[in-house]
Formats: structure tokens, C-alpha cells, sequence
């Protein structure tokens, strides 16, 4: 079996769900929102991006 990780960072935006399949293995669901603050035209903009 191979593993891939990911890593994001940001608020969680609700209590993360932890489930089990039929089979018994552990699953999280959570909802992640992420804020990108960047210049344009020289003014400071935040954008935000949700992960469900």
C-alpha cells in the first residue's frame, strides 16, 4: 500500500466528521476555508478559497 500526503493550510469553517466505512476504517471529513492576500494595482486583496 502507498501513501500520499497532502498539507493545506487554513481555518477549519465546522467540527470535522469522523466516520467508519463498512470495512472499519476511519474517515474525516472537514471543511477548510484559506485566505490568499496579494497586490493589485497596489492595492491589497484577500481572496478566499474553501475546500469541502
Amino acid at each position: 500500500m502507498s501513501l500520499n500526503s497532502v498539507n493545506i493550510m487554513g481555518n477549519l469553517t465546522r467540527d470535522p466528521e469522523m466516520k467508519y466505512t463498512s470495512s472499519g476504517r476511519a474517515v474525516c471529513n472537514l471543511s477548510i476555508a484559506n485566505n490568499r492576500i496579494f497586490s493589485k494595482n497596489g492595492e491589497k486583496v484577500t481572496e478566499v478559497s474553501f475546500f469541502d
